[in-house]
């Protein structure tokens, strides 16, 4: 299924997405470049930590399967509501996965997922476990070799 609403942005890890994204607008330090922003997948924070000064007040929103993952990201107090996957708010102007797809088999379904969530020129930034070659615009999605026990 092709991204249709905007730009698919593959990174190797949460500097770069943070890097990249900050640079989008074209607009000076201060400025928020986005208004509605999701982590997904949001572990215990760290890219919100990292994004938190790329969004509008109010506007960043952290999503875990994992409750507990969700209760050690409320502990860091950077994310404006956090909560489980069936309570996400929408549409989305940046749509953030950092170290999620790698457990996740069949992207289709989670893109989407994140097709329907995101706002017209949304921009969905997603971290790799290793880059793709230079020049090259593509990934490679591989079957991971983690089992369920490791996504807890």
């Amino acid at each position: 299924m092709p991204w249709r609403r905007g730009a698919i942005l593959a990174v190797a890890g949460p500097d770069q997405a943070t890097h990249c994204t900050g640079n989008r607008s074209g607009a000076g330090g201060s400025a928020p470049h986005f208004q509605r922003c999701v982590d997904l997948g949001c572990g215990t924070g760290l890219m919100g930590d990292l994004v938190r000064p790329l969004v509008a007040p109010g506007g960043l929103e952290g999503v875990d399967l994992s409750a507990g993952m969700v209760a050690k990201a409320s502990q860091r107090g950077c994310y404006d509501q956090l909560a489980g996957p069936q309570q996400r708010r929408q549409p989305y102007d940046l749509l953030l996965a950092a170290d999620v797809f790698v457990y996740i088999g069949d992207l289709a379904p989670v893109l989407q997922a994140a097709a329907s969530s995101a706002a017209p020129r949304a921009l969905l930034a997603m971290s790799t476990e290793t880059e793709p070659p230079p020049g090259s615009h593509s990934l490679e999605v591989a079957t991971s070799a983690r089992g369920p026990e490791d996504a807890a």
